[in-house]
């Protein structure tokens, strides 16, 4: 295989999943729906794009157990939350956090118990699917960003559906900006592996935001000067979201959650 360095792996798309015959079939969407203000995070694809080159990357080249080409298929067979959990870890958590690494971003995919939050919420009872924590010696373990993952083989875990028809966003979203409500982190994401949409909150003067990306596909090669309006990939995404997050502070948003979240 090819050896790659940082920027070219994250402009790779994810492999296909390979899905079995057998596999749930019920959404895991819950009864919690945002009610605050919904807005799109604007420029984002553009501001994912202008990060790349502006990055020093390192010429250092990633470790032998990443050095995967972009037609390797999945073969792991997945048939519920647990397996999407797995593939994306290994197609997103391994390759973005070994660039992230290499390029001294002091920042981790982890499991959320991994995450110290004992400044924050230090009896918390839920368990998002995915933390961003910090390697920083001063703030290590410290969580920087939650994410919460879906099947995609589920219609109501549509997210290009839903960003498309409004209605069904807050709903779809509750989840995971209750958790970033909850924890004071800046940024999250939901992603279905095959669908993602990255979360900030972010205050307009008057009030508190959340603002949502554009859906990025799994499918998506990622940009550079010869592809002109093609959309970043699904990890160059990521490593930005990532570099954001690893020096973002607990935001200083107290609104009450059941002023946010109901049913």
């Amino acid at each position: 295989m090819s050896r790659l360095q940082g920027h070219a792996s994250l402009r790779q798309a994810l492999p296909p999943l390979c899905v079995g015959g057998n596999h749930t079939t019920t959404s895991t969407i819950n009864l919690e729906r945002y009610l605050g203000n919904l807005s799109p995070w604007k420029d984002f694809f553009d501001d994912v794009k202008a990060f790349e080159p502006e990055y020093g990357w390192s010429r250092r080249i990633l470790r032998p157990a990443l050095k995967s080409r972009p037609t390797d298929p999945e073969l792991f067979v997945v048939g519920d939350e647990h397996g999407i959990q797995g593939r994306f870890q290994q197609q997103v958590g391994q390759v973005v956090g070994a660039v992230l690494d290499v390029q001294e971003v002091e920042i981790a995919f982890a499991d959320f118990k991994a995450a110290d939050i004992s400044t924050i919420y230090p009896e918390y009872s839920h368990v998002p699917d995915v933390a961003l924590i910090s390697t920083n010696r001063t703030t290590f373990h410290h969580l920087k960003a939650i994410g919460e993952l879906k099947t995609p083989w589920v219609r109501a875990h549509s997210l290009l559906k839903c960003v498309e028809d409004k209605r069904w966003l807050g709903s779809l979203l509750g989840q995971c900006i209750g958790y970033m409500l909850d924890l004071r982190v800046m940024h999250g994401f939901m992603s279905s592996y095959g669908e993602t949409i990255f979360l900030r909150q972010v205050s307009n003067g008057n009030e508190w935001v959340i603002e949502y990306s554009p859906t990025v596909e799994s499918s998506f090669v990622g940009s550079n000067e010869a592809r002109g309006e093609e959309p970043p990939s699904v990890r160059e995404c990521f490593m930005y979201l990532s570099s954001l997050a690893a020096k973002q502070p607990p935001v200083d948003n107290f609104t009450p959650r059941d002023e946010w979240i109901g049913q």
